[in-house]
Formats: C-alpha cells, structure tokens, sequence
C-alpha cells in the first residue's frame, strides 16, 4: 500500500486532485521526508493541497509521519478529509467522467485544463451557451471548493450524478457525414471560391445555401465550418447570406420547398 516510485504517487496525488509540488518546491527531490507524503488541503503552509516524493530507504518511506509537521503519508488508503465519491477531484478522473457522458473535453480555443473559477470539475449544460456541452476543470481549488454546487456564468458542477450530454442525433457534427448529407440531397461539396471546409467560416458546422440564395455562386452548395461548439454546430440559423442548417430534418414533411433544396433520387431514408 505504500509508494516507492515517483510514478506511484504521482498517480495517487491526480486520482486526489493533489497539486503535484508547490511553487516554492518540486514535487521530487531531496526532502527531509522520505517516500509520498502531501500537505492536506486547506492547511496553513504554503503547499497546502500539494504533494511530493523524495527517495529514500526503504523504511523512512514507509515511516510514520509526525501529524505536528503539517504533512501525511499518501498511500493507498488516503482520502481526503471532507471527499465524496461522487466527486472528481482530479484533472484525470474530471476527463474521464466528461468522457463518458459525451461533453466535449475543452474547446479548440481554450483549455480543457486551467486556473479558472469554479474549481475542480464543470460543464456547461446549455446548447444556447457558445461553451454548451464542453466540460473543463479548475486547478488550485480547495476541496470544499471543487465540491460546491457552482452556477456562475452558465456552469454545473460535473459528478456523479450529471446527465449524459444531450446531442442531437439529427445533426451532423463532423466532415464525412455532413458531406454524405450533402451529396444525399444532391447538393455540390463546396465551391464557388471556397473549399467544403474552413475554420474561419462565420457558421460552424455542416450547412447549405438553398435555391433561392441571393449569390447565385453558392446556390445549392454545402459546406463545413470547423472549430465549432456542439452549440455552435446545432444552431438552426439562418446565417450570414442566406445559408441555412444542413441536417435530417430536411426530410421532414414540407422541408423541401421551404429550404429549396435540389433532391436526389432518394426520396426516402437518412443521411448518417
């Protein structure tokens, strides 16, 4: 249960969403403490919250520490005073959990890791935010911190009893399947001057100019506006010229006269 490796207790102090060193002090190197020790979260030193790993013999890294000093051993029984399972105290575990209910791990722009407010482990629940469906975790909190229940600027707090992200199966959120969508309503990939896809594209995602568009160059043409959020990628429209969302719902009763959208001779099914 003890850790002899820097690796060991690394691993340990993530899993508890230690800080691995301080400012002042690297977390390995050549300490009076021997072995995986940490500074409990919201002591008075300096490296409250933080852990660190200094090689020794064998029996000084399985000693007992002094509870005077302001440290403890971090082994494989540690937890946290005041921790709940419920909660991801670590970048690591953070990550994982956002994984798993399908948010988006950061954005392309920011982060998915930084010194931010709230701490710990959040998401943004809301498709109408530019953030919507993204999930981020906040260094430096304490663990009371990473465990209150936050709502500034849009955020929740991501745990154990967090909801699956709730995507649109309609929409179509990368490249390949928007191109497929495209050519299923007989539309061209792109053009008029500009590639299918682009990451300064104004509309994010997959989209199309319909029939009627007022710049005949791009009637009937679809394209793919990278770097989006998956709030981004949702929205209905319309935008800029004209264009308009290009997904399933095309197919809807009445859809094709309204978007002017040139039909295959497919009439029935879904683009994937």
């Amino acid at each position: 249960c003890i850790f002899y490796t820097a690796a060991e207790c690394q691993a340990k102090a993530e899993t508890l969403g230690l800080a691995l060193g301080s400012a002042s002090f690297d977390f390995v190197g050549t300490y009076a403490e021997k072995g995986c020790y940490f500074y409990p979260p919201g002591g008075s030193s300096t490296s409250s919250g933080a852990a660190f790993f200094s090689p020794g013999p064998i029996s000084e890294m399985e000693s007992t520490i002094d509870v005077d000093s302001g440290r403890a051993r971090l082994d494989c029984n540690t937890k946290l005073v005041g921790s709940n399972d419920c909660f991801y105290y670590s970048i690591y575990s953070c990550r994982e959990a956002a994984a798993e209910r399908n948010y988006t791990i950061g954005s392309p722009s920011i982060s998915f890791v930084g010194d931010y407010d709230p701490k710990g482990c959040y998401y943004y629940p809301s498709a109408s935010s530019s953030f919507g469906f993204q999930a981020y975790f906040g260094t430096g909190g304490t663990v009371e911190q990473m465990e209150e229940q936050v709502t500034r600027r849009g955020t929740q707090r991501l745990d154990c009893n967090t909801p699956d992200a709730p995507w649109d199966d309609c929409t179509f959120y990368d490249e390949a399947s928007c191109r497929r969508a495209a050519e299923f309503f007989g539309l061209s990939i792109g053009g008029g001057g500009y590639p299918f896809s682009g990451s300064t594209y104004i509309a994010k995602g997959c989209y199309f100019y319909p029939a009627s568009s007022s710049d005949t160059s791009f009637a009937n043409r679809a394209y793919f506006g990278l770097e989006g959020s998956p709030a981004q990628v949702q929205a209905q429209g319309p935008f800029l010229g004209g264009a308009r969302r290009l997904n399933c719902r095309l197919l809807e009763p009445s859809s094709n006269e309204e978007e002017n959208v040139p039909m295959s001779s497919a009439t029935s099914g879904r683009a994937q």
